[in-house]
């Protein structure tokens, strides 16, 4: 059974939280120019998985968008974060 973020190739997709099949979105349905930016930067860095690894992310690299992005750390095996 696939849990939530296990995938090999992002155009796999994924199962979400309560089962929920999910995929990868589309640049095409991005308006914000911003948003965008951190997409393109994101799918470089995820080198085909569903996300960058924290080590793959360089704060500096998107200094721009950072007043409008949040982080947050998966703790307790995803009870908190």
């Amino acid at each position: 059974m696939m849990t939530a973020l296990q995938t090999t190739k992002v155009t796999d997709g994924w199962v979400g939280p309560g089962g929920v099949s999910m995929a990868p979105a589309s640049a095409e349905t991005l308006v914000a120019a911003g948003l965008k930016a951190f997409y393109a930067y994101w799918l470089a860095r995820s080198a085909g998985r569903i996300g960058p690894k924290r080590a793959d992310i360089e704060l500096r690299d998107m200094a721009g968008l950072l007043p409008h992005l949040h982080f947050y750390d998966v703790v307790d095996g995803g009870r908190s974060f």
